[in-house]
């Protein structure tokens, strides 16, 4: 079944990191096998391979899981004793089970992720994590039109969140928002530390869920200083753009070991 594999890897990894990369490859060697540098990858990198493997931490894989629109990625915790590896499915010492992987055992776990427009385009990576859209410097505030569920208000604040469920119990949940399951189809959002005046800016869409066939819609009045995030990737975010957060048409299906 995975027959086009490609290895991502993180850089500058120790002695015992680098050690079983090295195994990694010999058991991939049989396979229609391209290597890249997790620095370097590409979404040309990822397009018609059965199968990523992203051999790091959570961030190797995240980075590399928003390029991909089909097809199965697999996560190895490169450094276990200093990365959480919360998103990968084994340990640099479980690499002996991506054989049985490899031949057809193994579960697949699927994580929703959010697509974005910015302008009216669509951008080239998913959000496996969650979008922010504010002001660059976090002690400024944000100055911006949002609009869901057919209500639309003008509103400052620190920023505002859409998170998918991987990503619900961090950044989100320190925010505000409630968890929930990576797997549910929808994202959720939540503004940060609105600002609440007497008579101009009195906000009443402070958290919501975007469900499939839903958007938030988010139209900057800053005239400089705005950021919008996706995951690791950021770009400018000031007076007149506009942003749609979405659920992904397809979630990112994770090879886990078979239970």
């Amino acid at each position: 079944m995975f027959n086009k594999i490609l290895l991502v890897h993180k850089e500058n990894l120790s002695i015992e990191g680098e050690r079983y990369l090295g195994i990694l490859k010999e058991i991939l060697k049989e396979k229609n096998l391209a290597v890249v540098k997790y620095d370097d990858v590409k979404r040309e990198d990822v397009q018609g391979k059965d199968l990523v493997v992203a051999y790091g931490g959570d961030g190797t894989l995240v980075k590399t899981a928003n390029l991909i629109d089909e097809g199965f990625i697999l996560g190895i915790n490169a450094e276990p004793k200093t990365s959480e590896g919360a998103l990968t499915s084994l340990s640099r010492e479980e690499i002996h089970e991506l054989k049985k992987i490899l031949n057809g055992s193994f579960d697949v776990v699927e994580r929703q992720r959010a697509q974005v427009k910015l302008n009216g385009k669509l951008m080239d990576v998913f959000s496996l994590n969650e979008v922010y859209v504010g002001a660059a410097l976090q002690f400024h505030s944000s100055r911006y039109l949002i609009k869901h569920n057919g209500k639309e208000e003008e509103q400052r604040s620190s920023g505002v969140i859409v998170s998918t469920g991987t990503s619900s119990n961090a950044w989100f949940k320190s925010a505000g928002g409630k968890p929930f399951h990576h797997a549910e189809k929808k994202l959720a959002f939540v503004v940060r530390e609105p600002y609440v005046g007497k008579r101009v800016f009195c906000p009443k869409i402070l958290e919501g869920e975007i469900s499939e066939n839903e958007n938030l819609v988010i139209e900057s009045k800053r005239d400089s200083g705005g950021l919008l995030a996706v995951d690791y990737l950021t770009c400018d975010f000031n007076k007149g753009d506009v942003v749609e957060i979405s659920l992904a048409e397809k979630p990112l299906k994770v090879v886990t070991v078979k239970k």
